[in-house]
């Protein structure tokens, strides 16, 4: 017997909480980064650059949330 479980898509606001907490976990750990939060689809829901990371770092970090997504 298998079960679904059927999951909600994720919101704009949820995107900003998981960027938010992002955030924080890179300040505790004294690292700047650049986070990329996708839908399901792997479309962009929001993207934050630290100030002071690599500007590489922005395609970089796009480009493992979608290879993650799919």
């Amino acid at each position: 017997m298998s079960t679904t479980t059927a999951v909600a898509p994720l919101t704009t606001q949820d995107a900003d909480i998981l960027v938010a907490a992002a955030y924080r976990a890179a300040e505790a750990a004294g690292v700047t980064v650049s986070v990329t939060v996708l839908d399901a689809g792997g479309q962009l829901l929001a993207f934050r650059r630290d100030d002071r990371a690599v500007l590489i770092s922005g395609e970089t970090s796009t480009r493992k949330a979608y290879t993650a997504s799919s």
